[in-house]
């Protein structure tokens, strides 16, 4: 019998209110390079033995833009929730 491999994608669309980016001047811009960066991060990364290294590629990505808000709270808690969905809840 064959191999079974699957494998799941992202295409993340959030907005800057989802970011809750600062009411700056190209935030819009901000949220949709966030997007693209996570997306490329975690699609680069599937399996959740790799959720390490995409988280780290991730963190890097919020700090990227901390002028705008993404490195506080709120965008940590947004990436959260992305890599609850993407790699599934964590265990109690």
């Amino acid at each position: 019998m064959g191999n079974l491999q699957i494998t799941s994608t992202i295409k993340l669309d959030y907005t800057a209110d989802d970011w809750a980016l600062y009411d700056l001047f190209g935030r819009q811009y901000a949220a949709r390079e966030i997007n693209k960066r996570i997306e490329a991060a975690l699609n680069a990364h599937p399996n959740p033995e790799q959720q390490v290294i995409a988280l780290r590629v991730c963190l890097s990505v919020l700090a990227d833009w901390k002028l705008y808000g993404a490195a506080d709270t709120e965008g940590y808690h947004a990436l959260q929730g992305i890599f609850d969905k993407f790699y599934g809840q964590p265990e109690e």
